[in-house]
């Protein structure tokens, strides 16, 4: 049985959806790291609001990558290229010359951060830097999203609003920071604020169907099910702003239209749940467990490093700017993970299973 949802989150909706049906249909919009699973989503999401979709990205490295198994370069227009590549990225973004741009390429998994943190600080600040010096030459741009992380606050216990210093000793998380600095450098010294804005997005721990990434909770566990194996937990104590893939997402596509047709600039923005929704892995687990109850669990011995333990952030300033309302609590969104991915191992269609979801979530 699906779990209730608030009707006061669903009005907002129902409204957003009115909003966003009528701006983005016919918008060009630019994604980098389309082919990643939040690209992936947002490409889908953006198609399913008329917008007329560009990527650029690697070409994915899995076979089972949803960009591969929901076909989705039919449905955007896709450049691969490596956005280190400055001359190369120049030519093709002057080229498709958007008038959005989502920037979501980046090496996202803390783990593989620390076992290669040079390439993880070396590749989220170049792909930055370069997007960010390229457009300098855009013609019709007119917003500018760039995803950085909730990890940016570090690990101090307390919820953080979008004014809080930015500080952490994790090499993906001041991977991100140093993107955070490089966007205030390029606003504040070379560009023009009335030709187009850019922001950074800092979302919570998005989960949803679809996301094969080793060494993150819903990927393990799905793969654990499935092999009837153990899932083994680093940190089953550690608490995390859980949401689904969508809120977030929505998120920035309103952030993106609030600057576009706007007169004011926001530097940033958090998107993550209600409080209620902040809990353990542990939480997590007892919760999947009553769609995959055979689901078996054991915890690590001796993790090789120290992750946050306590990540909790404030979206109050989205609320009240951007109407924006997380719309699927915990219970939803592990209920519509777990069966996007039984829905998948049935053998249903990969992006019919993410359309699904898209209109469950706007009903």
């Amino acid at each position: 049985m699906e779990p209730e949802q608030c009707s006061l989150e669903n009005l907002g909706l129902i409204l957003n959806k009115t909003q966003l049906r009528k701006f983005w249909k016919d918008k060009k919009v630019l994604i980098t790291g389309h082919t990643g699973f939040k690209g992936s989503w947002l490409s889908i999401l953006l198609n399913f609001f008329g917008a007329k979709v560009y990527g650029i990205s690697l070409k994915p490295n899995k076979k089972s990558a949803l960009f591969n198994i929901a076909n989705l370069q039919k449905k955007s227009n896709s450049f691969f290229l490596d956005i280190k590549n400055f001359k190369s990225l120049k030519h093709v973004i002057l080229r498709i010359d958007p008038q959005i741009i989502f920037h979501l390429a980046a090496q996202p998994i803390v783990t593989l951060g620390y076992k290669n943190p040079r390439y993880t600080l070396h590749n989220n600040s170049i792909t930055t830097l370069n997007l960010l010096d390229v457009i300098r030459n855009s013609n019709n741009l007119r917003s500018v999203i760039i995803a950085t992380t909730d990890k940016v606050y570090g690990d101090s216990g307390k919820l953080h609003s979008e004014s809080d210093t930015l500080h952490s000793n994790c090499p993906y998380a001041l991977s991100k920071i140093i993107v955070e600095d490089l966007v205030e450098c390029y606003r504040f010294n070379f560009y023009d604020n009335e030709k187009f804005r850019i922001g950074t997005a800092r979302s919570g721990n998005v989960i949803g169907g679809g996301d094969w990434s080793k060494k993150r909770l819903i990927p393990d566990m799905i793969n654990a099910w499935k092999r009837k194996s153990s899932l083994i937990l680093r940190m089953p104590e550690a608490t995390r702003p859980w949401l689904h893939v969508l809120d977030p997402l929505v998120g920035y596509m309103l952030y993106a239209e609030k600057m576009f047709v706007g007169n004011e600039s926001y530097p940033s923005f958090n998107f993550g749940p209600n409080k209620n929704n902040i809990c353990t892995v542990d939480r997590v687990i007892k919760k999947a467990r009553k769609l995959l109850p055979n689901l078996k669990t054991s915890k690590e011995e001796n993790p090789k490093f120290t992750e946050t333990k306590h990540l909790e952030i404030d979206s109050s300033k989205a609320i009240k700017k951007l109407k924006y309302r997380n719309i699927w609590n915990i219970d939803k969104s592990i209920y519509h993970t777990i069966n996007w991915y039984k829905g998948f191992y049935d053998g249903l269609n990969p992006y019919d299973l993410c359309i699904k979801d898209i209109e469950s979530f706007f009903e």
